[in-house]
């Protein structure tokens, strides 16, 4: 069977929201990620972790693609880097994975706590105590944000998102 290969955005941490960026700063194409406070990597059932293609080295801002194959099933790991807990608020196709509710990436929504120097991986959009409705990769049309006949610009333009919060 032919497998079609895409490229799906991956917009990772951003200390405040994740923004576009120009992909080449000063005239060169970036190759490593800046350092991050909490880190978010796409971890894919048959290729393991997907590499980063970044788009800028703004801590704050900070933008990455990544090449997927479709129909290909994924998690995401993320990791917290830092001395405190933090809230993780995050989203695939524009809806939050802790609530299927669509997402703005505000404090007051659903979210996943992460203690200091703790990782954990996320499969998919919890519908119970213990299951979820796995990530893969797909066209926008069937995107689980389209299940739900939310076909917004904005889902198209930033398939998975997260934004973490300092919790004391």
């Amino acid at each position: 069977m032919k497998r079609q290969q895409f490229i799906a955005m991956l917009i990772a941490f951003a200390g405040m929201t994740a923004c576009a960026s120009d992909p080449v700063i000063g005239g060169e194409h970036i190759t490593a990620p800046p350092y991050l406070p909490v880190t978010l990597s796409v971890q894919s059932d048959n290729q393991g972790k997907l590499p980063e293609f970044p788009l800028n080295t703004d801590s704050s801002h900070y933008r990455a693609y990544l090449q997927a194959t479709q129909n290909d099933r994924y998690r995401l790991r993320v990791v917290n880097n830092s001395n405190q807990r933090v809230g993780l608020v995050i989203a695939v196709d524009g809806r939050n994975i802790v609530s299927g509710q669509q997402s703005w990436l505000a404090n007051n929504e659903r979210m996943y706590i992460l203690n200091p120097h703790d990782s954990a991986d996320y499969e998919g959009w919890r519908t119970g105590t213990n299951q979820t409705n796995r990530f893969y990769f797909t066209a926008a049309q069937n995107s689980y944000a389209a299940a739900w006949g939310d076909n917004s610009a904005r889902i198209k333009s930033r398939p998975c998102t997260c934004r973490w919060y300092g919790l004391w």
